[in-house]
């Protein structure tokens, strides 16, 4: 699994591109051993959404503290190290799971709720964390996601309040309206008055 340190096209969530697949099988490709071959691909995204309602330390500004609680839970979800310039051997992707440490989310390692919680409560000017909800692809809240294989979390939506956190419908990116089914269309024959032509 290959992931570029910047994608123009999907910043939260990098894809290698065809090129940058290109390049690299260029490179690996007079390195491999005669009989060995080589599959290059990017990640499997499971998409997520976070509401966590929290209360915030008396003089602090809640808008600052909820953009930090925001920042905070991207910066630990984020599949990549937060710092551009950490080297690739010294990112722990291949080991055991660990917590996310700004070192990239670790491959095999589910999403937990508490985890978030206690990363939310470690923010500066939350006071205490009202409650959180780990929303899958399909609107269910969870306590775990499950990450197999080359999965990693790609954050939806996060919406960080004051007081008790929004219902799962109410998040960024779920509310979608529903539409009434279109009615399917029934042909009906037109019997004309007169078999001849009209005049």
């Amino acid at each position: 699994m290959v992931l570029p340190k910047y994608d123009p096209v999907s910043p939260d969530a990098p894809q290698p591109g065809r090129l940058f697949l290109d390049t690299i099988c260029r490179y690996l490709d007079p390195r491999r051993l005669v009989t060995t071959e080589l599959f290059l691909r990017g990640p499997v995204y499971r998409d997520i959404w976070v509401s966590i309602g929290i209360t915030v330390v008396a003089g602090a500004s809640i808008a600052q503290v909820s953009e930090a609680v925001k920042k905070e839970l991207q910066r630990f979800l984020f599949p990549l190290p937060a710092d551009p310039a950490t080297e690739l051997e010294a990112v722990p992707m291949l080991t055991a799971p660990k917590r996310g440490d700004g070192q990239g989310w670790p491959l095999g390692k589910a999403v937990l709720r508490l985890e978030l919680l206690a990363v939310a409560n470690q923010v500066a000017g939350v006071m205490l964390v009202n409650g959180l909800l780990l929303v899958n692809a399909d609107g269910d809240l969870r306590e775990a996601i499950p990450l197999t294989g080359l999965e990693l979390p790609r954050v939806r939506g996060i919406a960080v309040v004051v007081g008790d956190p929004l219902p799962a419908n109410q998040l960024p990116g779920r509310n979608v309206e529903t539409v009434a089914p279109a009615q399917p269309f029934v042909a009906v024959p037109a019997i004309s008055e007169s078999c001849g032509p009209t005049a």
